[in-house]
């Protein structure tokens, strides 16, 4: 999963549950964390015309984060983070 830059909450779940590093870590809280300062947001393809539609909390800064939805990396640190 390193080097992802769109992953699932169920995907980065699953190595938070095999990794001993990451077991005092709250995986819900960082990612919030993470999507409060825009380092992630969501994304989700839009059933009407098939495009994909991506939450950013400096875009809209009354959208919540919603592990049910892909998880993106903001593209400035893909850049910076060398991310596939």
């Amino acid at each position: 999963m390193v080097g992802i830059r769109q992953f699932t909450y169920s995907e980065v779940s699953a190595i938070h549950a095999k990794d001993e590093r990451f077991r005092k870590l709250d995986l819900m809280h960082s990612l919030e964390i993470l999507f409060e300062t825009s380092a992630v947001g969501n994304v989700r393809r839009n059933e009407r015309d098939e495009e994909f539609r991506y939450s950013f909390r400096y875009r809209n800064p009354d959208v919540p984060f919603n592990p049910n939805d892909d998880i993106t990396v903001h593209r400035g640190l893909v850049k910076a983070l060398n991310l596939n």
